[in-house]
């Protein structure tokens, strides 16, 4: 298959909240057909009680790809549409 995968930004909160971001950079994935998938993961009880939802649920999408290493740079604070480096 010829299509790829790529990933460079990735988002989360701090402890306190805070949007963060964060790049990553990597060569372009090879993405495989996947015939199945099934997760076996306590939503709950890894991501909290708000996620208990997706217990038992089947993925909406499935992708299987050929991975590479990956370069993640130092996470930068979202503040008011700025982006603020976290060693600013």
């Amino acid at each position: 298959m010829t299509s790829t995968k790529e990933h460079e930004w990735g988002f989360g909160r701090s402890p306190r909240g805070e949007l963060r971001c964060y790049r990553v950079l990597h060569t372009p994935w090879e993405i495989h057909p996947a015939a199945t998938a099934k997760l076996d993961v306590e939503f709950g009880a890894v991501y909290g009680e708000r996620w208990l939802m997706l217990n038992g649920r089947s993925p909406y999408s499935v992708v299987f790809a050929s991975g590479s290493p990956v370069s993640v740079y130092p996470r930068t604070s979202l503040r008011e549409g700025r982006v603020k480096r976290s060693d600013d």
